[in-house]
């Protein structure tokens, strides 16, 4: 097996996930700390799909039921002094304090777990790498801020509320309530002992359980309710769980690019469509609009990026052998394919592409040099289809971060209708 589908599943044995974990019964740390702060909220009608529940959710069944679908931004905050490296993410219990119940609602209660192999983990996290819930990450000490879930420490999650559940008679309309979040992070003895003699040098080796302060939200008596949920039509079971795993170990788990390569292509497999890809007419792409890897990037981007950069050297990217090549390459390596999309979201602004401008993400990726340039051939229309295209994504990554189990390690694709270019 290769190296990095090694380390992938290295990483999902680790994300083995088993509902019902046993109410939180160890002591959270003073060390380690969760920071939470609420971001835009979204009251979503009716069933929720049936496998969310199945991920540690409670479960709404009537059709006027309500739910608070509520993003979160997490940061982990170390009240040492030094450097400290936390574990995976085994376990978590969300629970809602309600005025005038005696006992908290438990949100969501699920468990992870597998085997962690000591021969596998000898890599110590880079200081710098985005966090990891279901990796390892190094969090310095000292008080850093969050902007846009990012920075030391820093993560996103959603926050799933019952608001009206006529099963069980609730009704949260016009109350305010308080969200706490538990995280464990506990390695077994074994592999703590291990990791903290391999990584000395770059940090503490911590374990143990994170807890954030009560987080006060208050319910609007009025609402704007609108359906969020995938129906059965958005979900095919035809995703290669392996490309799903190396897009993965390029993407450090962040969900944009699978959700990216989920709108693509059905399989998320670049060798499912001709190399380059077509047009709508069935024409061939070739040159600067050929597409190559699960996210059917074009080679007028690829090509611009530091990794590209580094695989041609001083030969001409205008060469077809020399895109050819490249492309194959891509195509082969989910993992490197990743990265390079990366690299192209940090080159170009990524901000939704919500009017006519030069240099966006969205516009490129879409349109290749005449959206990044926003030159004469984009029309009014483009720039709708590049909007449609953004939130198409933000809607399948909102999917995929409410059930990421499912969605990372089964066959499960998401989807949206999209026009194809």
């Amino acid at each position: 097996m290769p190296l990095n589908m090694r380390s992938a599943t290295f990483l999902f044995l680790l994300a083995v996930f088993v509902a019902g974990m046993n109410a939180q019964t160890k002591a959270p740390s003073a060390d380690v700390t969760l920071a939470m702060s609420a971001d835009t909220p979204e009251y979503c009608a009716g069933p929720m799909t049936p496998n969310w529940p199945s991920a540690g959710f409670f479960k709404t069944q009537n059709p006027d039921d309500i739910v608070l679908r509520l993003p979160v931004t997490l940061q982990y905050k170390n009240h040492r002094s030094e450097t400290i490296i936390l574990p995976p993410r085994i376990g978590l219990f969300n629970r809602m304090i309600v005025p005038g119940r005696n006992e908290p609602i438990v949100l969501r209660e699920a468990k992870y777990f597998g085997g962690s192999y000591v021969n596998e983990v000898t890599t110590p996290p880079h200081p710098d790498a985005p966090f990891d819930s279901i990796g390892f990450s190094a969090v310095p000490g000292g008080n850093f801020l969050c902007l846009l879930a990012k920075g030391p420490g820093c993560t996103s999650d959603t926050v799933l509320i019952p608001v009206v559940d006529h099963s069980s008679q609730l009704d949260l309309r016009g109350k305010t309530i308080q969200i706490v979040m538990t995280r464990d992070h506990t390695l077994q003895p074994a592999l703590l002992q291990k990791l903290t003699e391999l990584w000395k040098a770059s940090g503490t080796v911590w374990s143990g359980v994170a807890e954030s302060a009560p987080l006060t939200f208050r319910i609007q008596d009025e609402l704007f309710v609108k359906s969020c949920w995938p129906s059965k039509s958005n979900i095919q079971q035809t995703a290669d769980p392996g490309i799903k795993a190396m897009i993965y170990v390029g993407s450090g788990g962040g969900s944009i690019p699978l959700a990216i390569a989920m709108q693509e292509e059905k399989t998320l497999n670049p060798h499912n469509y001709p190399f380059g890809d077509v047009m709508p007419d069935g024409t061939v792409k070739v040159g600067d609009a050929a597409n190559f890897g699960p996210f059917k990037m074009n080679w007028f981007m690829i090509q611009q990026t530091r990794t590209a950069k580094s695989m041609i050297g001083k030969r001409n990217s205008l060469n077809p052998n020399v895109e050819e090549e490249i492309g194959r390459r891509i195509n082969d390596d989910a993992a490197l394919a990743t990265r390079i999309l990366k690299e192209a979201m940090s080159v170009w602004d990524t901000s939704p592409p919500d009017h006519p401008m030069k240099n966006n993400f969205w516009a490129g990726h879409r349109y290749g040099q005449s959206g990044l340039e926003n030159n004469s051939n984009v029309t009014q229309a483009d720039w709708k289809d590049f909007l449609k295209y953004y939130n198409n994504i933000k809607q399948l990554q909102s999917w995929i971060d409410q059930d990421p189990q499912d969605a990372w390690t089964g066959n499960s694709r998401y989807w949206l209708h999209l026009q194809n270019r």
